[in-house]
């Protein structure tokens, strides 16, 4: 967490909320294509734990499909092992 905080001092953001909200765009592509392949890429689901810890409300909306995503492959992970 404080080399998340190092990082966003260092890009010029007020805070790591602020640093988020500013590389949104950026990140939901690469989570969402990570997430699709979280075989490869287990440390996705951490990142995007870490956007909806540490962001504000208003990234919601820019995360809407990837956390959609996250719950109906959950949902239908728990569908087959039932």
């Amino acid at each position: 967490m404080l080399a998340l905080c190092g990082i966003a001092r260092s890009c010029g953001a007020a805070d790591l909320a602020d640093l988020l909200h500013r590389n949104a765009d950026y990140i939901v592509d690469a989570v969402a294509l990570r997430l699709r392949h979280v075989d490869r890429h287990p440390e996705a689901p951490a990142v995007l734990g870490v956007v909806l810890r540490h962001g504000t409300m208003d990234l919601l909306p820019v995360f809407h499909d990837v956390i959609l995503e996250v719950f109906l492959f959950g949902l239908s992970v728990i569908d087959t092992t039932v």
